[in-house]
Formats: structure tokens, sequence, C-alpha cells
């Protein structure tokens, strides 16, 4: 009897069966792995079986018997854990539409065996937080990516959204040019940090508010200005991304809130105990987002010096 042209898959087959449908609770008899495989219209005896999973074993796959002489595989790239704590970030991500999110986890869930991947599949939403329904915001990340890879500048139209929810393009609909440097994570959102040669400095955009995005073939341009920034705190100098004068401001604060200035400019600065409250000096880009910031603690952090960004604060409360 001739043998069926699937049977030189055999090994390709087997490993997709432990891969998908096997783990610690859902082990295969002997049996059942000659039906599943039958179904492919391949056949195999218990010694050519045997012999498969010393194959598997040996190239990565280690294939275990229970104490029941069932057989499973925990040889998987990513643990389900690892798996749905991914999971929950593509769930809560907002820069990401339910639409490509779901399609995500969809793809992950395949990376499980199907005993798990329901698991991954666990609804989780964050209070208050509106996802975008911006589709393309993926593929401007990846084209970004590339141009910066490259050392290339980019063009883009960038909007707003006016009180009738409608895009209102900036520059009247003129393409912007820059230098992409950087692309930062902020309060959940993609940003792009980028050198706009005619103000010769370094500028902040939202990848979601920009379109039609188009990679040039000019090389980027301001590579000391960005050299000169110290990326890595940049998310912690700013506010809400506004870029402002950069200044070493002195705050006074309630003891209480020594965890709320670590999570916020990090462990380097300073703290100069004085009863109650201490003092600490940080270097933070002055907008009226970092004064919305210090007066959300209701009096509780107070800004010290320079003298002229104390005195912007007080007139930035006055208006209230």
């Amino acid at each position: 009897m001739p043998k069926s042209p699937n049977q030189k898959s055999r090994l390709l087959v087997l490993e997709r069966i432990f891969l998908q449908e096997t783990d610690e609770q859902h082990a295969l008899t002997l049996k059942q792995l000659q039906a599943k495989l039958l179904a492919h219209d391949i056949k195999a005896e218990r010694k050519t079986l045997y012999a498969d999973f010393e194959c598997l074993t040996q190239a990565g796959i280690e294939i275990l018997r229970d104490e029941h002489d069932r057989y499973y595989t925990e040889s998987r790239l990513f643990e389900t854990a690892e798996l749905k704590l991914l999971s929950d970030a593509v769930a809560s991500s907002r820069f990401l539409t339910e639409k490509k999110s779901q399609t995500l986890i969809g793809k992950l869930m395949t990376l499980a065996s199907k005993g798990s991947a329901h698991e991954l599949n666990r609804n989780l939403r964050v209070a208050g937080k509106a996802k975008t329904d911006n589709e393309a915001v993926l593929y401007s990340v990846d084209a970004l990516h590339t141009a910066i890879r490259e050392n290339k500048q980019i063009t883009f139209l960038y909007f707003d959204l006016n009180v009738g929810k409608q895009k209102q393009y900036r520059k009247d609909g003129a393409r912007y040019a820059v230098s992409p440097w950087a692309l930062l994570w902020d309060d959940e959102k993609y940003y792009l940090l980028a050198y706009d040669a005619a103000d010769k400095r370094l500028k902040n955009y939202r990848v979601d508010k920009m379109e039609r995005i188009s990679i040039a073939e000019t090389p980027r341009e301001g590579a000391d200005v960005f050299a000169a920034e110290k990326i890595e705190t940049y998310s912690d100098r700013t506010f809400g991304m506004f870029r402002g004068d950069e200044e070493v401001v002195t705050l006074q604060v309630e003891n209480g809130l020594a965890s709320v200035i670590v999570d916020r400019f990090g462990t380097d600065p300073v703290f100069l105990k004085d009863g109650d409250t201490f003092r600490t000096a940080v270097r933070v880009c002055v907008s009226g987002n970092f004064y919305g910031w210090v007066f959300s603690f209701g009096g509780r952090v107070k800004i010290l010096s320079p003298a002229h960004v104390k005195q912007e604060f007080e007139e930035y409360l006055q208006r209230f």
C-alpha cells in the first residue's frame, strides 16, 4: 500500500499538534495522537511516534509524559503568564483601535495551547480611557521607525479636532517637513521627537494626529541638537509633552508626596528635609502643563525658585 504524500510532513504536523493542543493540563495519549495524525492522512506506529518524540526533543520541543502515559509539551516561546501580560497591554493600549486590539490578541492566542488560549481574552478595560479610532497609528509608528533607521527626513499632515469632532489641519493643510529622531511613549500615547530646521529646535508631535507620512530622500538634520538632549529623562522634564524653557526649579513638597516626586523625576534629585516638608531641585520644561501639575496638589507642592518661574505661577493662579 503506497504511503500518503503527507507522511513527509509528519514531524511538522506532530509539532503543531503538541504546540497548539497540549500542555500539562491537556495531554494526549498515543491513540489520540495517532487519530489526530490520521485526520491529516498520516499514519504512525507507536515506535515511529517514540522516535518522533525524541527527534522533537532534540530540536528543542521537549515532549513530556505524565503519570497516565499521556504526552504534552511546555516548550513554547512565551509562558502563559507572559502572554496574559502582553494581551492586557494590547487590550489597554489607547493608540490601538478596538478592532486592531482584538486582531492582535487573536494572534497572541495562537502562541498558547488551545486549553489556555481563552485566558488571554480577558476583556481588560482601563476606566476612563478612550481608545483611538485612528486605525493608521500602528502603521505610522512603523513608518517613523523606518525613517529613523534609514536616517531620512519625513513629511506629513498634522491635524486637531474641532468642536464638531472633525479634523482641522494645521498650516492650512500644508505638509510638515522634519527630521525624526526618537519615538517617545507618554500618558499612553506615542510622540515623535523631531528636529525642525526652520526653527532650529526639537519639537514634539502626537503620532495619532499625523497623517500621510512620507519618507523623503533627504538625510536628517539636527544630530548635534538631539545629541545634547538627555532623552532618558525627557518625559520626566516635559509635562504632557509640552516643551518650554528648561529650568532648574526648586520645590517645597510635603513629606507625604515623596513617592510622587520619585515617580515623576526618579531617584536622582536630592531631598533636603525641613520638618513636615522637603526641598528638592528638579529640571523641567516650564509650561502651563507644569504649573497645572503643581496646582493639582492643592498647595502641597510650592515653587520656591527661580523668582520669575514663581511669579509666572502666581500669575497662572490668578486666571482661576
